[in-house]
């Protein structure tokens, strides 16, 4: 036998002792040894490294993943989320569903300025979709972004809405609309999430009767728990209110970046000074 370094003979008698029942029975026998040993390095109760190894063990994830879960607290983000799930959905899927939603979501591989708007948010999260999928979990199918939906009144005026991002969850087999606000949530937004998640059940909802609710889910910087709780109240399509956090720029960098006032005002001043200019210059 090879690799029974003094460390590795260490976590083995750690890994015996941390398993009082049969190890072949536990998600973390199904794991590399190198996933185990970033388990055993968890100063956590058994329960959360029990957490981490089912998760490993169901989305076969790499051991940078599994470190990357660990670092950003993963098991007290899952299921987090405020919802109306209880009331939107049957008893045998809601529970299932609320496992699904984080709070808060962790971009922080999008490096951006405190003040960014909504789009620079969303096209970080499309030009880094492989990095956005890890966040939700396993089952997503990115659909689109900005996705258009039309709605045509009696008269024939036609009426569009834009979806931040649509995705589709194949375990699931459901839409998810993910809506994004820049600041503190209000309760209006539920609203306008609402109305997406009834056009998506309608309009892109599969006919064959195997396809559950439409999930809407609103990502905001902050919000109150009281407001989202009374917002939520009375909504029919199933909801999530959850918030996000991405990586800011480093202060010397945001520091040497031009204001939006003075980029303002240096397109106001090179304006002017191209109407000054002599015609033929």
């Amino acid at each position: 036998m090879t690799g029974l370094s003094p460390r590795n003979l260490q976590y083995m008698q750690q890994f015996a002792s941390a398993s009082p029942t049969a190890i072949a029975q536990q998600p973390v026998a199904q794991l590399p040894w190198g996933h185990v040993t970033v388990l055993l390095d968890l100063d956590e109760v058994p329960m959360i490294r029990d957490f981490y190894a089912a998760s490993a063990a169901k989305e076969g994830l790499s051991r940078a993943v599994l470190l990357n879960q660990i670092r950003s607290a993963l098991h007290r983000r899952t299921g987090a989320a405020p919802t109306n799930f209880t009331k939107s959905l049957p008893p045998d899927e809601s529970e299932m569903v609320q496992q699904m939603i984080k709070d808060p979501y962790n971009f922080e591989f999008l490096t951006l300025a405190s003040d960014a708007a909504e789009r620079d948010v969303e096209t970080g999260l499309v030009a880094n979709l492989a990095k956005t999928l890890q966040e939700p979990g396993v089952g997503f199918y990115y659909d689109g972004r900005q996705h258009r939906l039309v709605l045509a009144d009696k008269d024939q005026a036609e009426h569009e809405c834009y979806l931040d991002l649509l995705f589709y969850h194949h375990l699931l087999r459901r839409f998810v609309v993910f809506e994004l606000k820049i600041g503190e949530f209000k309760a209006e937004y539920v609203g306008k999430l609402n109305l997406y998640s009834n056009i998506v059940d309608y309009q892109l909802r599969h006919n064959d009767g195997r396809d559950g609710s439409t999930i809407g889910i609103l990502l905001c910087a902050s919000k109150s728990q009281v407001v989202v709780d009374y917002a939520l109240r009375g909504v029919g399509s199933p909801l999530a209110v959850a918030e996000y956090t991405f990586g800011d720029l480093p202060p010397e960098i945001q520091d040497a970046l031009p204001s939006p006032a003075d980029l303002a005002l240096f397109v106001a001043e090179a304006i002017e000074e191209a109407g000054d200019a002599p015609a033929d210059s």
